[in-house]
């Protein structure tokens, strides 16, 4: 964690100090990587020397995450975090890059990828690939403490959170062949309580809501996407975090088809669709990972069609869920 810290360099994004991690040659394609919640830019140690023997990799802590800022007064919403990634990469003067995205991070690179179609200079994203995320918000079923930090008691309730408490939920939602060790478990509890981060925790958890706010342009900018994607999963497939619906009698989705098994890239040793930093694991896994993120620049695109409908449960509950039908093109 230290080693990591002090490779990194501080930078200013409207007032407030960005943790920054940039590497790889000059000359070589720019890869973003958009970290997940609750942690920081750390999650992606275990890759960081293999992607830059290839990338120009960039990586920033969020604000509200790690080394950054994490101001009381800041609306911490997707957009924003949009924004600062955007600024971050128009000051290295990048114009053109891939993203590798994870957790909190997809919904990130959902609004990103979202942009590629509105008017206005930036720097253009040219494929995507998505780690174990909520991409669709109507299939996600938040954890009691998630719940209990989105409603007014957040604030009372984040400030008793302790590591014990989250060295716990890692241990459910990690791999049974990769469960977190303590050294890791300290670094995620440094980053998360590092200038006193518990009190903007309720704060940054509000993407949950947004992601059914802005579920139309989110989901859509998937719909519309004509840059390579490929969603990079864990076994057995999720049903959590909504990266596929959680009821699969009411959706469409078939997940034997070719098309599917090349967008649900399966990998194991780590439990997916929960809010866990990609899965330190064997170097066996990490080169797995890697072909198969490599492969993403060779592959078909991949493209979905979304629908919603209502559903009704006891006949007291109103729902949503989506259906979804892959393709190659």
């Amino acid at each position: 964690m230290s080693a990591w810290r002090e490779a990194g360099q501080l930078w200013a994004f409207r007032g407030h100090s960005v943790f920054t991690r940039v590497a790889g040659r000059d000359d070589a394609p720019a890869l973003l990587l958009i970290h997940g919640f609750p942690t920081a830019s750390w999650d992606w140690e275990a890759l960081w020397a293999a992607l830059t023997r290839s990338y120009r990799v960039f990586a920033i802590d969020m604000l509200g995450f790690g080394f950054s800022a994490k101001p009381t007064d800041y609306p911490y919403t997707i957009a924003g975090q949009g924004d600062l990634q955007e600024s971050f990469l128009t000051h290295h003067g990048i114009k053109t890059y891939a993203t590798l995205a994870h957790d909190y991070g997809d919904t990130v690179a959902q609004e990103l990828l979202a942009r590629q179609d509105e008017p206005g200079e930036r720097p253009r994203m040219r494929s995507l690939a998505l780690l174990n995320g909520g991409l669709f918000p109507e299939s996600y079923r938040p954890l009691l403490t998630q719940k209990l930090l989105l409603s007014p008691l957040g604030p009372l309730v984040a400030p008793l959170m302790t590591r014990s408490a989250l060295a716990r939920s890692f241990r459910k939602i990690f791999g049974a062949a990769t469960p977190p060790d303590d050294e890791f478990i300290d670094g995620a509890w440094r980053l998360i309580t590092h200038n006193h981060g518990l009190t903007v925790v309720p704060k940054v958890i509000r993407y949950m809501a947004e992601r059914k706010l802005k579920s139309e342009r989110w989901v859509g900018a998937l719909q519309r996407a004509s840059i390579p994607l490929k969603l990079i999963d864990g076994a057995p497939i999720p049903s959590r975090a909504g990266t596929w619906p959680s009821d699969t009698a009411n959706s469409s989705l078939d997940r034997t088809s070719p098309s599917s098994r090349e967008w649900a890239t399966t990998l194991s040793g780590k439990r997916p669709g929960k809010c866990c930093a990609p899965s330190r694991g064997s170097p066996l896994d990490y080169r797995s990972f890697l072909s198969r993120y490599a492969a993403l620049r060779s592959n078909a695109l991949i493209q979905f069609s979304w629908r919603r409908r209502s559903c009704t449960s006891s006949g007291k509950m109103s729902c949503s869920t989506s259906t979804l039908r892959f393709r190659s093109c």
